[in-house]
């Protein structure tokens, strides 16, 4: 009996001293992080680089008024954007003229006497036909862009309104080199025509003989066209008071080398 129980016991102490041996493994941390490291992992900033600034923009390029005194023709690429804007871009009409001028204050000089000279009245006519054919032309672009929705309708109309300007410049250059030259050769024909049929070289030739001791005798101007007057009254009488302007500017062979 007191075997069984000591045997017993033995059995019990050694499961006893088995399971004090026995400790408890350590958590695996790197498994198994705790909740607060992974917080303050999260909670810690990361270190970055401020991104550049930003570069303002470029200023606007300044626009630059057109000036049809600088430009060669309507067609040129300032001209159709100044269209673009207004079709009836005015030009200055000057003495000296331009590329864009339709030439209405031409005003030419001849040196020596020329019945036939009109001092620019023909190309400032011609000129007239200019202005109102420029005049068509813009009234065409303004209802030409009142059809647009954008730009490029826009400048497409003023393009065509370019073109057209320039064939009215184009239109003013033919009537001054044909007409204006036309009705000058024509009055120079019958002016000389007459000039033969009147007996002009021998009526000059007697105004000179009359007239040229005159200028020496004279003392003052009115002495002069007594002169004048009196010498020349038989050329005007057989030809007409231009042809006693010819004689003294050209003399009696004025009309020797014309046809």
């Amino acid at each position: 009996m007191i075997a069984r129980i000591a045997s017993a016991l033995g059995a019990t102490a050694v499961l006893v001293v088995v399971a004090c041996d026995y400790e408890t493994p350590p958590p695996d941390t790197a498994a198994n992080p705790s909740p607060s490291a992974s917080a303050s992992v999260a909670l810690t900033p990361l270190a970055t680089t401020p991104p550049p600034p930003v570069a303002p923009p470029p200023p606007p390029t300044p626009e630059v008024a057109f000036d049809p005194t600088q430009a060669k023709a309507w067609t040129d690429k300032e001209a159709i954007a100044a269209l673009a804007k207004d079709c009836k871009v005015p030009v200055t009409e000057t003495p000296e003229g331009g590329p864009l001028q339709c030439g209405l204050n031409v005003f030419n000089q001849s040196c020596a006497y020329d019945p036939c000279f009109d001092e620019g009245a023909c190309d400032r006519k011609c000129g007239g036909g200019c202005v109102s054919c420029t005049d068509t032309c813009a009234q065409s672009c303004e209802a030409c862009k009142g059809q647009c929705k954008d730009n490029d309708c826009k400048l497409a109309c003023a393009t065509a309104c370019g073109t057209c300007r320039q064939d009215c410049l184009t239109a003013r250059d033919r009537c001054k080199t044909s007409k204006c030259q036309h009705d000058y050769d024509e009055c120079q024909g019958k002016f000389q025509a007459k000039g033969k049929k009147c007996g002009y070289a021998a009526k000059c030739k007697q105004f000179a003989a009359c007239f040229d001791p005159m200028r020496d005798k004279c003392k003052d101007d009115k002495c002069l066209q007594a002169a004048n007057a009196r010498c020349g009254r038989p050329l005007e009488q057989a030809c007409g008071k231009d042809y006693i302007s010819e004689c003294m500017s050209a003399g009696p062979g004025a009309f020797d080398r014309s046809p």
